[in-house]
Formats: C-alpha cells, structure tokens, sequence
C-alpha cells in the first residue's frame, strides 16, 4: 500500500504535462549571409548557455542523443507506445501523432538518420519571472535519411527542452517537426 502512494505518477510530472507554446525563433532556410552570420552567433551563445544549464548536454553528444530520440519516437508510434510518445513529443505534436496513429497514417518520423545537421539554438523565458519552469531551450536541426518507406527524406526538427527538467536527455521534446518546403511556409516572414 506504501509503495503505491510513494510513486510518482509519470503522467503528473511537469516534463509530461507541459510545452511550450510555440517556436520561438524561426530558422529562415532562405535568409541570407547576414541572417546567417548572426545566426551562428546567437546559437552559439545559446549552446554555451544550453550546456550550463543542463549537465545532461554537451553540445558533441547533441548528433547522438537527438537521433535515439527520434529512433525511440519512431518504434513508439510504430509500437503504439504512448508513454514513450507523451514522454519526447510536445502536447500538441502528441496530439497529432495520435491522429496519425489512429487514421494509420505512415510512420511520420526517420528510420534512419543519415546526418543530423544543428540549424539554430535558442534559450528564452516566457515571462520576466526567469523562473526554471518557464524558461526553455529550443534547437533546431535538420536530418536527413529515410523514412518509413524507405525513401529518401529531409525534416527539419525542433527539439525543445525546461530548464527545470534537469533528470536525463530524454527530456528533450520533438516540439515541430515539417518537411522542407512546409517548414519555409510556416517560417517566412515575408507572409
């Protein structure tokens, strides 16, 4: 009776119950070399920050832990583990894969990662408060390899990460994830 009232319901964890509320930053695919140039630096300020941050992360074991996330994501949708799902994608990209799911929909995320390209890095609060549970770090990354059928593939990935969730890599988040030509659309600020 003790040991059920001491467990932690995984389902009431902040990490589990809570994203954020958007992309903060956009990668412009199409920006030019100045855009590019003050990107590069923004993100390297970012992961200096990121890594400070968590104890978990350094920025030489991004490629491999970014890619056992999404392989874990990938045999959880195929498996339909839940807990797995609620655990690496955000409430809202759960939610979708979901529907996917249930429609049986394909297998929406890589099989196989071929390179795993870091695009942009963001650290910001929601609020002036700069408490942990409001502060998030947002990466931007490009893989690409094959998906479920097997052909070739590119999807640009925003992971996303609470500074208060400080347990282990697997608390990064898949927040977006589109492929190329949808990810320019919802990302131009020309619109």
């Amino acid at each position: 009776m003790n040991k059920m009232k001491n467990q932690v319901n995984l389902d009431k964890t902040l990490s589990y119950t809570k994203s954020s509320f958007a992309v903060k930053d956009p990668y412009l695919v199409n920006g030019g070399p100045i855009y590019r140039a003050t990107n590069w630096v923004k993100s390297f300020i970012a992961i200096r920050q990121i890594e400070n941050e968590f104890i978990d992360f350094k920025s030489y074991n991004l490629d491999s832990q970014f890619r056992d996330i999404n392989a874990q994501v990938f045999k959880a949708f195929s498996r339909h583990d839940k807990v797995t799902l609620q655990r690496s994608l955000s409430e809202a990209m759960y939610a979708w894969a979901l529907s996917l799911r249930q429609d049986k929909n394909a297998n929406p995320f890589m099989k196989e990662i071929d390179t795993l390209r870091p695009l942009q890095s963001r650290i910001y609060s929601e609020n002036d408060h700069m408490l942990p549970e409001e502060q998030w770090a947002q990466i931007t990354v490009l893989l690409q390899g094959r998906d479920a059928r097997g052909a070739p593939s590119k999807l640009y990935t925003v992971f996303e990460r609470r500074t208060a969730d400080l347990t282990d890599y697997y608390d990064w988040k898949i927040s977006f994830l589109a492929e190329e030509e949808d990810f320019i659309l919802v990302n131009d600020v020309k619109l």
